[in-house]
């Protein structure tokens, strides 16, 4: 309600066809979003922690809404040599409970991640050419 009252979100509609939009010129829209971006991003250090005891992971690469990027078609690259760990799992609905929103990430095998990257592959270069982090392991 606030934030209608002050003129940041508009609302069209009524009952169940009711609807929010952005106010895209209010002065105060990007300060807003800045706040609420470095308050609920998840910080590296706890995308680790999420991942740790996991064994068999080389690579773990954030990027997507992670790093705050919106061209990238993932939020997570994990490289390791055991996919099926169903830990792995566990530790990418962690992620996403941090981010508050729905988690893209793909897992590859070392080989594979390596014949993706020689083959130029898609995946692989919207991960390295937008904003990414490395945060385990080495590219």
């Amino acid at each position: 309600k606030v934030l209608k009252v002050l003129g940041i979100l508009t609302k069209r509609g009524k009952g169940k066809q009711l609807q929010y939009g952005t106010n895209h010129a209010h002065p105060l829209l990007i300060p807003l979003q800045t706040f609420l971006e470095e308050t609920t991003l998840p910080d590296d250090r706890r995308v680790v922690l999420a991942f740790r005891g996991i064994r068999g992971i080389s690579l773990l690469v954030t990027t997507g809404m992670l790093v705050r990027e919106t061209r990238g078609s993932v939020d997570l690259l994990v490289v390791t040599s055991r996919p099926h760990n169903t830990n792995l799992a566990r530790a990418a609905k962690a992620v996403e409970h941090m981010l508050a929103l729905p988690l893209r990430y793909a897992v590859l095998r070392p080989r594979e991640y390596v014949e993706r990257s020689e083959a130029n592959d898609r995946l692989i270069r919207d991960v390295f050419e937008f904003s990414h982090k490395v945060i385990l392991g080495k590219r």
